[in-house]
């Protein structure tokens, strides 16, 4: 049943769904008062009688068999004189004139709402009602005979034979008057009524958000009138007279030891003691421990704890909730632990037999490895044409590193053949190697590299006085203006202006000098020429045609160093000296680029040299080069230079 029902007209049907939930009402406050009493003494807390509204006087109104409303309608339906509703609403008004649940203009004449001889009101226990009469003498009666019953009863269908039973009787037993809809509806309400007391109330109470049936709407207005005349307001009056909420102390105290240290994690106590010591820890007063009889926040019974106020609910769970962080984030460390040692011992194991098998795996290789070099020693190669075994995948870093070792064995056995004076031009050509990576063939690997050849008599020529380079050379070291000469050779440069220069290039521990010649080499020659510190060197292009022709580039003046080597073929050795240098002296690690058509910047302007056979011998025939501005048809003659030869 759904309630009350209150529309804009109100009739018999109305008055007979209230009736139904004013007896479901009555009996559930009794009910419910009768188990909360029951509870109070089972579990040794003092009763205090609860005031609360008894509709019994409403229910009496209306099935009272010696003039309730029902009554007074079935003596109207059953008189001979066929009265009318007006009749019927007469009679309620003798009846109930000094009713206060019971109103009609005809005993409320100052009260307008009430339409005379038309309606009449009753407050029921969720408020007022007004009822139409029109059609309640009609309704009341039943005019389904028993003629009607046995038509149905009859029926071939199961079902309409369960429903009317009565139809079963013989056609010639004497039946009294059916009873009227009303009195019907009174002995099934009273039946229910009957049903309902002798067993545990449990109540579901449906209320609609909103009139549209959608899942998104709601409207307040409808859920406080549903809220309202299904009675809530009183049961919760009620139960909240008393204590609203008793919880069973192993629900609580499984609940709320969060809140109270002596409690977390484990509780030795009994159960009663654990939610004492919980109330305790979160300040709450017992009663028969702290304040008045009246003044306490919870009440201990036998197996229950009872809490009469809201807020001390909302100071149970806010303190839990303070708590929830504290817990999760010690069972997460603890479930973290155990994954974290679960995994530990996982690996521990993969790594235990990759380890056994990697072992065994390697043993077996490693034998394989002595057998296919084992007088390699006696192998003028060393073993360097002996193909490894092919090694299972696993072993890959194992033969990286064993290959690496055969040849770092090679390579030492081969060095240790070389005279020791000889070891320090043997590192210079292995940088060489290394920077140029196969870039540059015939680079002067297979000959030996002198580095100072201007102090070489050999390389003495009407250009270059040995003697006076010498001299001028001691003077300076003697002047603590250099400590060794790396490189030194006779060279032709291009200055900034794009003209030919011959110069002296000489590479020392720090710096690179241009030294004129033709000024014996002296210091002002030096200084007017200037020099490169090393450390201005970002990096170097080498020519990739077969001439000493050198690109330094530098961040003195925004101008590149270009050279080209008269002295020999010695423009891999200069440059790989300077990076070794350079490496050793800051850990600097200077480019180097093998190059056709190299780029340079004069003064931060970008210029391309390249290299050009003249068709008439050039310098391979011992003609000086020439560095020149490009011709018409190749590129700008600003850009461009041509080394012709």
């Amino acid at each position: 049943i759904y309630g009350f029902e209150i529309f804009e007209s109100n009739s018999f049907e109305q008055l007979c769904i209230n009736y139904c939930n004013e007896k479901l009402q009555q009996l559930f406050i009794e009910l419910v008062l009768k188990r909360e009493q029951d509870e109070y003494k089972a579990e040794g807390i003092p009763w205090k009688d609860i005031d609360y509204f008894n509709n019994e006087i409403i229910c009496k109104m209306v099935e009272d068999s010696q003039g309730g409303i029902l009554a007074i309608l079935d003596e109207g339906c059953l008189s001979p004189a066929k009265p009318t509703d007006t009749d019927f609403l007469h009679s309620l008004d003798k009846a109930f004139a000094s009713h206060e649940r019971y109103a009609s203009r005809q005993t409320k004449k100052a009260d307008k709402t009430l339409e005379r001889d038309q309606v009449f009101r009753i407050h029921h226990f969720a408020g007022e009602v007004v009822y139409t009469v029109k059609g309640f003498l009609d309704k009341n009666r039943d005019t389904l005979f028993q003629d009607i019953k046995a038509l149905l009863f009859s029926c071939d269908y199961p079902g309409m034979k369960k429903m009317w039973p009565e139809g079963s009787a013989r056609k010639d037993s004497v039946f009294k008057r059916p009873p009227t809809a009303g009195k019907t509806f009174k002995m099934s309400m009273q039946a229910l009524a009957g049903q309902l007391a002798a067993k545990e109330p449990f109540y579901v109470r449906c209320v609609k958000p909103n009139k549209n049936k959608s899942p998104r709407e709601f409207s307040e207005v409808m859920v406080l009138h549903q809220v309202k005349y299904l009675g809530l307001m009183e049961n919760v009056r009620v139960r909240k007279a008393g204590y609203a909420n008793r919880l069973p102390f192993d629900y609580f105290l499984q609940r709320y030891k969060v809140c109270c240290p002596d409690a977390w994690p484990v509780w030795d106590g009994t159960d009663r003691d654990g939610v004492a010591a919980i109330c305790r820890a979160v300040r709450l007063t017992i009663e028969g421990e702290d304040g008045s009889p009246d003044n306490h926040d919870v009440n201990l019974g036998k197996t229950k704890i009872f809490i009469s106020k809201a807020k001390t609910m909302s100071k149970l769970e806010n303190a839990r909730e303070a708590e929830k962080p504290r817990i999760v984030l010690m069972l997460q460390c603890g479930w973290r632990r155990y994954k974290a040692r679960q995994m530990l011992k996982r690996l521990r194991a993969v790594f235990l037999i990759k380890r056994a098998y990697k072992s065994y795996k390697m043993r077996r290789y490693w034998n394989s490895v002595v057998d296919a070099f084992q007088n390699v020693q006696a192998d003028p190669a060393l073993g360097k044409n002996i193909e490894f075994p092919v090694p299972p995948p696993v072993l890959g870093p194992f033969v990286a590193n064993v290959k690496r070792i055969h040849a770092n064995w090679r390579a030492r056995v081969i060095v240790m053949r070389v005279p020791e004076n000889q070891w320090p031009e043997l590192r210079l050509k292995a940088v060489a190697y290394t920077m140029l990576n196969g870039r540059k063939p015939n680079w002067g690997y297979n000959r030996p590299w002198h580095g100072d050849y201007l102090a070489d008599v050999a390389q003495g020529s009407e250009h270059h006085n040995v003697d006076m380079y010498n001299a001028e050379m001691k003077r300076m070291r003697e002047g603590n203006y250099l400590k060794e000469i790396q490189f030194s050779c006779m060279a032709q440069k291009l200055s900034t202006k794009g003209k030919t220069q011959r110069r002296a290039i000489v590479v020392t521990d720090k710096e690179i000098w241009k030294l004129d010649p033709t000024g014996r080499y002296k210091q002002g020659g030096f200084m007017s020429s200037g020099a490169i510190p090393l450390s201005a060197v970002t990096s170097i292009s080498i020519c990739q045609k077969p001439l000493p022709l050198l690109v330094l580039r530098t961040t003195v003046d925004a101008s590149d160093l270009v050279i080209y080597i008269e002295s020999g073929p010695h423009d891999v050795e200069m440059a790989a000296r300077i990076v070794q240098s350079t490496f050793q002296a800051r850990g600097q690690i200077v480019n180097v680029t093998v190059e056709r058509e190299i780029k340079f910047e004069i003064k931060g302007v970008e210029k391309l040299l390249t290299a050009e056979a003249s068709g008439d011998g050039g310098v391979l025939h011992g003609e000086d080069p020439v560095f020149k501005k490009g011709r018409d048809g190749a590129r700008s003659s600003e850009s461009a230079f041509v080394l012709s030869y």
